[in-house]
């Protein structure tokens, strides 16, 4: 959050720091446009993210921060739950993280 008490976007850090956020096609933008109402759309967001150079890093973080609300890297919280069910699955399974078996 900025000083001004507004969410910079899904890229939250201040992109001065130099990380990935920083070229954060999102960075700036109306918070809104990820956090839309229950049963909104996330249409516009995935635009964004469509085309961000660092898309799989956002949706990473997310997903090892176990974001529950939101589109980060282009994935809403309903596909980023299946991911995590999936990958839940995967380990109960006995597949290793490459997909081979334990």
């Amino acid at each position: 959050m900025g000083a001004d008490g507004r969410f910079g976007g899904p890229a939250r850090p201040d992109p001065r720091d130099g990380g990935w956020q920083a070229r954060a096609a999102c960075w700036g933008m109306d918070p809104d446009v990820w956090f839309p109402p229950q049963g909104g759309s996330v249409r516009a967001a995935k635009r964004v993210c469509r085309v961000c150079p660092v898309r799989i890093n956002c949706l990473a973080e997310a997903m090892q921060r176990g974001e529950l609300y939101g589109v980060w890297g282009g994935a809403s919280e309903d596909e980023r739950r299946q991911f995590r069910t999936a990958r839940r699955d995967d380990n109960e399974g006995g597949v290793d993280d490459r997909g081979r078996a334990a």
